[in-house]
């Protein structure tokens, strides 16, 4: 069926790629990592050099009659630039010292971020080879189950026939039971390793 077909392979590559992508506590992690960046970015901004731009246009109009009749029209535009630089050189150690706790908190959030990134991914791959594991000892049970029904009818027929006894039809029942049990809870570790792999990659 539909349902005990092996999911469409993905390679470790993508599989990390998508758990940096989509995994709720990675992005969680990263988007404080990203607002301890903006602080600092914002301490910074206050040693950057800070240019302002000014201008000034005025506009005015001379009127004139000439002495052949002509009338002279003249406009004139001046214009005004001033460029000005300033730039904070020392505010008393404050934003030193503030920038300096800013560049500990990022280096302490990056090395929060890597060593959680790490484990998780770690976490992550473990469950993608045990549900490779997995669905191969599905396929090897499914294939066990419908070979012990095979033998069970057939040890019944040869019951019917007097080739057989109730012992050997017990025993192949049992084995088959037993089989059946393996391939249910096999299942089971599928759908649970399938639905942490869907959470934290999103595929």
């Amino acid at each position: 069926s539909a349902q005990e077909q092996s999911p469409n392979p993905i390679s470790v590559v993508e599989l990390m790629s998508a758990v940096d992508d989509h995994h709720p506590q990675l992005r969680s992690l990263q988007a404080e990592l990203l607002g301890t960046n903006e602080v600092i970015n914002e301490l910074e901004s206050a040693y950057r050099p800070n240019v302002f731009l000014e201008s000034n246009i005025r506009t005015s109009r001379r009127d004139a009659t000439l002495q052949a009749g002509g009338e002279f029209d003249q406009t004139i535009e001046p214009r005004a630039l001033s460029l000005r630089l300033s730039q904070t050189l020392y505010n008393g150690g404050r934003k030193g010292l503030q920038r300096y706790g800013a560049q500990l908190q990022i280096e302490t959030a990056k090395a929060q971020y890597d060593a959680a990134a790490d484990q998780i991914k770690l976490e992550v791959l473990s469950d993608y080879i045990a549900l490779s594991s997995v669905q191969t000892q599905i396929e090897v049970l499914q294939e066990i189950v419908s070979l012990l029904r095979e033998l069970l009818t057939a040890t019944e027929e040869r019951d019917r026939l007097g080739d057989s006894s109730a012992i050997e039809i017990a025993q192949v029942s049992s084995r088959l039971a037993n089989a059946r049990a393996q391939l249910a809870t096999a299942r089971g570790q599928r759908i649970t390793l399938s639905a942490r792999l869907e959470s934290a990659t999103g595929l």
